[in-house]
C-alpha cells in the first residue's frame, strides 16, 4: 500500500494534537506530567526532561499523557502525623524540611501541590477534556483551510444534474431553494444533506409491489427506440415467453437469455400490458454497458476544472452556465472523450446489459423544508432516483438498504472571512452530528461489528483517495477532508462515558465534585483497566475484519 507513510503521518499528527491538549492544559494549571507518549507498545525513542519522559512507541494507534491520576497515595500509618503537619506547606519549605526527605513516595505525592489529584476538580476536568477539545479545534482549522482552498458548498441549490428527478413532480425542488431540513432533520452543512438522504429509511413511491411498469427512460436509452419500442406506462409481463413479476428478472437473468446479441446490444421479445391490452414487442434492444476512460476538462493552466463540490468535471459534463457565467468562469472548456469501447463483463465473462428504463420503485420520497423567494415551504414527497450499477440494478448502501442519488448541486457561497468562519463552524458541527448519529446506529443495531473500521480500514480509504487523485492539489484536499473527519471523530468518541476513555474520567470527576469526595482509587483503576482491555480486544477484532476485507473484499 503506497500511502501507508501518508496515513501514519495523518494519524500521528491527530494523536499528537490530542495528547498535547492534555499536556498543555496540565502545564497551564502547573500539574506534573510524568509521560508523554506518541504511539503504543515498545519504546523506540525516549528523552527525560524534568519530571516528564517523552517517548515514541512502535504502534501509531494511540498515545498517552501520564499525569499520575491512577497512582497510589497510600502511606504508612506512622507518616500520618508528619503529612498532616506539612499538608499546607509550600514546595520550597518541603524541599528544605528533613522530615519530608524520609517520607514514602505515596506520602510525598499527597503533599505535592502539582499532583493531578491535589488540584481542584474543575481543573482536572479541563485537563481530561483538553485532548478532545483540541481535536475539534484542529477539525475546525482543517475546515477553514479546505474552505479557503476550495469552493464553499452552501445549502442553496445551484443546478440539477443530468436525469434529475427532484426538480419534477408536485413537490419539486427549484434552483435557489435554500434547504432547511430533510426528513425532519435540520440541515447545518451540505454534507448532512447527502448523509440524511443516503441514511434515511425513506418512503418508496410504491411499497406494496415490485412493479415492472415503465415510468420513464434514462439518458441514452435504446429500448424506447426502433420499430417496437417500449413506452411509458407499459407494464412488462413476459420476457422471451417467460412470465416476470420483478424488474430484476428482465435482464442479465441466466434463466432468460436474450434471443440473440450483436457487438453492443441484446435483443428480447417482450410482452407488455398497454392500455389494458397485451402487446408483443419483437427485438427490443438493451445496450451493453461500455467501460469509458474519461478525460478531465483542463483550464488554461492544464489543471482539472472542478465544480463547487470540488468534484472534477469530465468530458460530457457542461462547465458553462449561460445565466450565471461566474459560477464556473466565462470560458468554455473542451476535450475529447477517450472511450475504452469495451463492454463490461460479469464474473463469467458475459456482457452486462443495462436496464435503461425506470419503474416506480426506482424512486424514494423525501420530505424537504426549503426557503423559496423568502417563504418557508414544506415539500412532502420530493423524488430521488436510485443509484444503479453497471447492470442497471440498484446499489446497496452501507446500511444494507438502497442508495439514492442527490441530483442537485449547491451554489458555492461567496468567499469572505465571515462565510469561511461560518461554514467551517457548520462543517465541524455537521461532522460531529453525523458521527453522533452513526454511534446511535451502532447502539440500535443498524451497523454491526463488521461495519466498523480501525486503523487498517482507514489506511485503505487513504490509499483509495491517493490512487484516485488526479493531481497533487486534489490529493491534499482529500487527505485534509479525511483528517478533519477523523480528528472530530476522535474528539467526540473520547468524550463518551466508556471506561478507559476521557469521558468516563470526566464522569468520575463530576461525581467527585458532587459528592465532595473522590471515588476509591483502586476501584476506578480496575474499571479503567477492564475498559482498556475490552477496547484493545475491539481494536484487534476490527483490525482483523479490516484485513479480511482488504484480502477478500466486502
Amino acid at each position: 500500500m503506497t500511502s501507508i507513510p501518508l496515513f501514519i503521518v495523518i494519524l500521528c499528527v491527530i494523536i499528537l494534537v490530542h495528547e498535547f491538549g492534555h499536556f498543555g492544559a496540565a502545564k497551564l494549571f502547573k500539574m506534573n506530567v510524568y509521560q508523554f507518549n506518541l504511539g503504543m507498545g515498545p519504546i523506540l525513542w525516549k528523552k527525560q526532561h524534568k519530571e516528564t519522559q517523552y517517548a515514541l512507541r512502535l504502534l501509531p494507534i494511540g498515545g498517552s499523557c501520564m499525569l499520575g491520576e491512577d497512582d497510589s497515595f497510600d502511606i504508612d500509618p506512622s507518616e500520618e502525623e508528619i503529612v498532616a503537619k506539612l499538608m499546607r506547606a509550600d514546595d520550597e519549605f518541603l524541599r528544605n524540611n528533613p522530615d519530608y526527605d524520609v517520607l514514602s513516595k505515596g506520602a510525598k505525592k499527597r503533599l505535592d501541590s502539582r499532583e493531578f489529584r491535589n488540584k481542584p476538580v474543575w481543573q482536572r476536568i479541563i485537563v481530561i477534556a483538553g485532548g478532545a477539545i483540541l481535536n475539534v479545534v484542529l477539525g475546525f482549522i482543517l475546515c477553514v483551510i479546505l474552505n479557503i482552498a476550495s469552493p464553499i458548498a452552501s445549502m442553496e441549490i445551484g443546478r440539477f444534474t443530468q436525469d434529475a428527478v427532484s426538480n419534477s413532480g408536485a413537490s419539486a425542488l427549484q434552483i435557489n431553494d435554500r434547504i432547511l431540513s430533510v426528513n425532519g432533520m435540520t440541515i447545518i452543512s451540505a454534507d448532512e444533506i447527502h448523509y440524511k438522504m443516503d441514511n434515511s429509511l425513506t418512503k418508496r413511491s410504491d411499497d406494496t409491489v415490485l412493479t415492472t411498469t415503465v415510468v420513464g427512460f434514462r439518458a441514452n436509452s435504446v429500448s424506447n427506440r426502433g420499430e417496437n419500442p417500449l413506452m411509458e406506462s407499459d407494464r412488462i409481463i413476459g420476457v422471451n415467453g417467460v412470465t416476470v413479476t420483478d424488474v430484476s428478472e428482465i435482464l442479465n437473468n441466466v434463466e432468460i437469455p436474450p434471443l440473440y446479441v450483436d457487438e453492443f446490444f441484446a435483443y428480447y421479445r417482450l410482452v407488455v400490458e398497454r392500455d389494458s391490452q397485451p402487446i408483443i414487442l419483437e427485438n427490443v434492444r438493451f445496450a451493453a454497458h461500455i467501460s469509458v476512460c474519461r478525460k478531465a476538462f483542463l483550464d488554461s493552466k492544464k489543471q482539472p476544472v472542478r465544480n463547487e463540490n470540488n468534484e472534477i468535471l469530465f468530458c460530457g459534463k457542461s462547465v458553462f452556465d449561460e445565466q450565471n457565467p461566474e459560477h464556473f468562469g466565462n470560458e468554455r472548456m473542451f476535450c475529447e472523450e477517450d472511450s475504452c469501447g469495451k463492454p463490461t463483463l460479469d464474473d463469467d465473462d458475459n456482457k452486462i446489459y443495462t436496464r435503461d428504463f425506470n419503474t416506480v420503485n426506482d424512486f424514494a420520497l423525501y420530505d424537504f423544508v426549503v426557503v423559496r423567494d423568502g417563504e418557508k415551504l414544506e415539500l412532502n414527497g420530493v423524488r430521488a432516483s436510485l443509484q444503479f450499477d453497471a447492470r442497471g440494478e440498484p446499489r446497496i448502501n452501507d446500511r444494507g438498504g438502497l442508495s439514492y442519488t442527490r441530483d442537485f448541486v449547491p451554489w458555492a457561497a461567496k468567499k469572505n472571512f465571515a462565510n469561511i468562519m461560518e461554514y467551517s463552524f457548520r462543517d465541524v458541527v455537521g461532522k460531529g452530528r453525523i458521527i453522533w448519529l452513526s454511534l446511535i446506529d451502532i447502539v440500535n443495531g443498524t451497523y454491526g461489528i463488521n461495519d466498523l473500521s480501525g486503523p487498517v480500514g482507514i489506511a485503505g480509504v487513504v490509499n483509495t483517495v491517493a490512487e484516485q487523485a488526479v493531481d497533487f492539489k486534489q490529493l491534499i484536499l482529500s487527505v485534509l477532508q479525511i483528517s478533519a473527519f477523523i480528528t472530530v471523530n476522535l474528539g467526540i468518541v473520547n468524550l463518551l462515558p466508556i471506561p478507559a476513555l476521557d469521558g468516563a474520567r470526566i464522569l468520575f470527576l463530576t461525581a467527585e465534585g458532587i459528592r465532595r469526595k473522590p471515588l476509591n482509587v483502586n476501584t476506578e483503576a480496575v474499571i479503567h483497566f477492564v475498559g482498556f482491555a475490552l477496547l484493545m480486544l475491539l481494536i484487534i477484532v476490527v483490525t482483523f475484519n479490516d484485513v479480511r476485507k482488504l484480502i477478500f473484499g466486502g
